[in-house]
């Protein structure tokens, strides 16, 4: 199940993406911001003061900057036009190989039939061909 539903959802997608859109917001900045303020949501909505000690100067400037949210807001009306499935690093059927990267996604586009590697794996793990050293 997903941790986040319906608008409230929604509204933390959009977040997210327009903290990624940032200049010097990466993965880890990104994650620095949601665990510092909980969510995208309340990390795009902190004070300016507060959101630039995570994310630098640079950043807590561009939050104001009204083509940010439009050109996220325009990329997600493309998603719902042509179908795309949106996922979360919250959502339960988020891949488990991306969770674990050191800088995972925040947000994925799917569009299709799921494949790996998003399908559970089928066998107990990785195996070597040849024996040799580790």
């Amino acid at each position: 199940m997903d941790a986040v539903s319906g608008a409230a959802r929604h509204h933390e997608i959009r977040a997210l993406l327009c903290l990624d859109a940032l200049p010097d917001v990466g993965p880890r900045t990104l994650l620095r911001l949601v665990e510092r303020f909980g969510s995208g949501r309340a990390a795009w909505s902190a004070r300016p003061a507060d959101f630039a000690a995570v994310a630098g100067r640079a950043a807590a400037a561009a939050r104001r900057d009204p083509q940010v949210e439009r050109r996220v807001d325009d990329g997600l009306r493309r998603a719902r036009r042509d179908a795309m499935e949106i996922l979360i690093w919250t959502d339960g059927s988020y891949p488990a190989g991306l969770r674990r990267l050191a800088d995972p996604p925040p947000v994925l586009f799917l569009r299709g039939a799921r494949h790996p590697p998003f399908a559970p794996p089928a066998g107990p793990g990785v195996r070597r061909r040849r024996p040799g050293p580790p």
